[in-house]
């Protein structure tokens, strides 16, 4: 059957059509980690759980990284918190009393908005 070239499209029986596939070239470099962190050392010790040891051993002498990182992907790791609440105190003597007069103007709006916008809770 006929195709029509660079259409950008195939149509039914295009032979540009590859229905195999992109061939597979191999392992992946995570696979290859997986597989050997998955080696039996005996029947249920595993070089993961080798790792594992030394980790919780490094953490028990003292090694906060250690600990850390197994806190982390044992419990979850606690999220970052960011504090907005905390307002910086600006020294307004600096100003002239027009943007003095234009600061307190801004300010009041602000407050303004605040109260009559919807909350989140």
């Amino acid at each position: 059957m006929a195709y029509k070239a660079n259409s950008g499209s195939f149509t039914k029986g295009d032979p540009r059509i590859n229905r195999s596939g992109r061939k597979k070239v191999g392992d992946t470099l995570a696979a290859k980690i997986r597989d050997a962190l998955d080696e039996k050392l005996s029947e249920d010790y595993s070089n993961l759980d080798s790792i594992i040891d030394a980790a919780v051993k490094k953490a028990l002498k003292g090694d906060l990284t250690a600990f850390e990182i197994l806190a982390a992907r044992g419990y979850g790791k606690v999220p970052d918190r960011i504090d907005l609440t905390q307002r910086k105190e600006f020294d307004l003597s600096k100003l002239t009393d027009e943007e003095l007069a234009t600061f307190m103007a801004l300010r009041q709006k602000m407050e303004d908005d605040a109260d009559t916008s919807p909350t989140d809770s």
